[in-house]
């Protein structure tokens, strides 16, 4: 696998770049033994939360194929279809059932089969960092060093295989439209394909894509057909699992967003985006010093400092009582919101002004849809799963 990657990210490499040319300078290896270092210790942990949905999908795979939800859980105190309870698409489950097949079901062995997903997330970072920015690997253990993908990584959930894919499948993208090869234009239509069927957030990628072509080519493009591949990948699942569950996946995933997307207001559910925004990103903020001027730094300070004080007042304060929040909770989210998004906006944006292309817009298209697409607080590891697409997007400023 890692030779594999060194052929890949040397291939994606400038042709003034000279690639690495002793095995113990590889960035592959280094960023390889850091992932397995910073995740190995969490091999033994439990299953929790939404692992339980992933594992029984994987024993239902291993036993009928394609039938990934025709079994049933007891998620609300009652057995219920898995296909009414599941808000996911299947593919990170074929992962976990070949894992668990070939592996045993063990917690040590799941987890170190969802190794392989987070090293080639880290790995993609690397690769595309190096178009955007000097320092690539930095970028990538940012990413690695994120609390959004500790926490992601160390789940049996589908948020780091999808990460995986989609950082990969910008990749071969951007080296199609590059190389003029249909080739990699397939390659990269079938990961983003494999990615929405993995989690449905990657399904945005098809928009941004496509936006990238048209600004990069200045005209629409027939290449940006291989788009399509995706789009029919899901008509395709959502007939299929009407079929077979009475109601398509993405219908009922669609339903259950529409009904908690009003709960705790506009106001609230701003307040829960930027708090995960800026919890889950942390690490950028210390770069924000590079990002500003100590002026400028100083002025976002005073202005987190300020947005705190009325968050607490005017949003966080009068739900206090029904959310069950202690006052240093209440401090606490007041002051993430205010001052995470800080370091993190500031990385990711710094370079917008003088960058004419979208590939510096890119980043911050799909963190302004993770935030517009915030639900309310009722799950943090979810909420905060929904922010590790943006990990790269940071890590790249």
């Amino acid at each position: 696998m890692l030779g594999a990657a060194s052929r890949l990210m040397n291939d994606s490499l400038p042709p003034s770049a000279p690639a690495a040319t002793a095995w113990y300078r590889s960035p592959a290896l280094w960023l390889t033994l850091a992932t397995i270092l910073c995740l190995a210790p969490f091999a033994n942990k439990a299953v929790h939360i939404d692992d339980y949905l992933f594992l029984r999908s994987a024993k239902q795979i291993l036993a009928h194929p394609a039938d990934p939800f025709g079994t049933t859980v007891n998620w609300y105190g009652f057995e219920m279809p898995l296909a009414d309870v599941t808000q996911n698409p299947p593919g990170a489950c074929y992962y976990l059932a070949a894992a668990g097949g070939l592996l045993g079901w063990s917690e040590p062995a799941l987890h170190l089969a969802f190794l392989v997903p987070a090293i080639a997330a880290v790995l993609g970072t690397f690769v595309l960092a190096r178009r955007f920015c000097t320092q690539p690997a930095l970028a990538a253990l940012v990413v690695l060093i994120s609390p959004v993908f500790w926490l992601s990584a160390t789940t049996l959930m589908s948020d780091v295989p999808m990460l995986a894919l989609w950082l990969w499948a910008v990749e071969f993208w951007l080296r199609g439209l590059e190389h003029r090869s249909h080739r990699w234009l397939a390659l990269s239509a079938a990961l983003v394909a494999l990615a929405a069927l993995t989690k449905y957030f990657a399904a945005a990628l098809i928009p941004l894509l496509l936006a990238y072509t048209v600004v990069r080519e200045k005209r629409f493009s027939l290449r940006s057909c291989w788009l399509l591949v995706p789009l029919f990948a899901l008509a395709a699942y959502e007939l299929l699992t009407r079929a077979r569950y009475g109601t398509g996946s993405l219908t009922g995933a669609r339903q259950y967003a529409a009904e908690f997307s009003d709960l705790g207001g506009r106001g609230w559910r701003s307040v829960v985006a930027l708090a995960f925004a800026g919890g889950s990103l942390l690490p950028v903020a210390c770069f924000a010093p590079r990002a500003w001027s100590w002026r400028l730094s100083l002025a976002g300070t005073v202005a987190a400092a300020g947005t705190a004080t009325l968050l607490y007042y005017f949003a966080i304060q009068p739900q206090a009582a029904s959310r069950y929040l202690s006052p240093l909770g209440n401090l606490l989210l007041s002051a993430v919101p205010a001052a995470g998004p800080h370091g993190s906006l500031a990385a990711t944006f710094r370079r917008l002004p003088a960058a004419g292309a979208l590939a510096d817009r890119h980043p911050g298209l799909h963190r302004r849809h993770q935030l517009d697409g915030e639900r309310p607080l009722h799950s943090p590891a979810g909420s905060s799963r929904r922010h590790s697409p943006g990990a790269p997007a940071a890590g790249h400023g």
